[in-house]
């Protein structure tokens, strides 16, 4: 059993919906916290905490997730669920399109419960470009398109357990 080290909160206005999500969740040894309807809800529940996972769709009844990702602490990320969504990291926010791949979509909130940084995601704008840089190096390599490279940085990171900025740098160092 993974040891988590950040709680989960599940926001989603329809009930069965997030009573769905937090079976799935716990069906791979991930507990849920807190489950709300409201991202200001959500919002209020996060600064109570050290740090903690956030499951919500893209777009809530009173915010969208990229509004959530902006007012939370430090420490907080954000997985949005989005339909017709492309996969995404902006921030603290990792967007997943709809309709989600379940174990893509456990392996994601798995690796940042279990992260012991402050925030997995947050990332400088340095840090963008060298990722944005090892993407197009993948495309033009290995003929990807940009949502396949990103999918294969994401499940890479996952693998092996490095950053994606760590991948990245790698890529563009045997790439040189």
């Amino acid at each position: 059993m993974i040891r988590q080290l950040r709680e989960i909160i599940v926001v989603y206005p329809v009930k069965r919906t997030a009573m769905l999500i937090c079976s799935l969740l716990a069906k791979n040894e991930l507990a849920v916290s807190d489950i709300c309807a409201l991202g200001a809800t959500a919002l209020s529940i996060a600064h109570n905490k050290a740090q903690c996972v956030i499951v919500c769709p893209f777009m809530m009844k009173d915010m969208s997730a990229a509004e959530l990702a902006n007012s939370v602490p430090q420490g907080v990320d954000i997985v949005a669920l989005a339909n017709g969504g492309s996969l995404e990291y902006m921030g603290n926010l990792i967007t997943l399109p709809l309709p989600v791949d379940p174990q893509q979509f456990v392996q994601t909130v798995k690796i940042l419960a279990d992260s012991r940084t402050q925030s997995f995601t947050k990332r400088s704008r340095n840090d963008k470009e060298y990722i944005d840089k090892a993407k197009e190096c993948l495309i033009s390599a290995m003929n990807l398109s940009e949502e396949e490279a990103h999918k294969y940085l994401q499940q890479t990171s996952m693998k092996t357990r490095k950053s994606i900025l760590e991948l990245a740098m790698e890529i563009l160092e045997s790439m040189a």
